[in-house]
């Protein structure tokens, strides 16, 4: 069975530093692969994600998570997706 979770705005910063810790990794339950744990690491394309300072090449960093996981841009700070009708912006879908 699946179940599906609405992670809201609000909650952002605290879902993205659980998905970046060592905790999140020792879960084996996002990161793991084989007997070795995977680097956290960004997929998209390179030129969007760079426009969010985003080295592609090296490991996600809060810095940058949290505020895309809270609909804005890291870099200028501009919301990069609108808020709901209530105000609030759901940061991702937990499966």
């Amino acid at each position: 069975m699946q179940t599906t979770h609405k992670v809201p705005g609000s909650s952002a910063v605290r879902f993205a530093k659980y998905l970046l810790s060592e905790a999140a990794r020792g879960d084996h339950y996002y990161t793991h692969d084989g007997d070795n744990d995977a680097p956290t690491q960004w997929h998209g394309p390179e030129k969007l994600l760079r426009s969010f300072g985003i080295d592609p090449e090296k490991p996600v960093e809060l810095r940058h998570l949290g505020p895309l996981m809270q609909g804005f841009d890291p870099v200028t700070g501009k919301p990069i997706r609108p808020a709901g009708s209530d105000g609030t912006r759901t940061a991702g879908i937990n499966l």
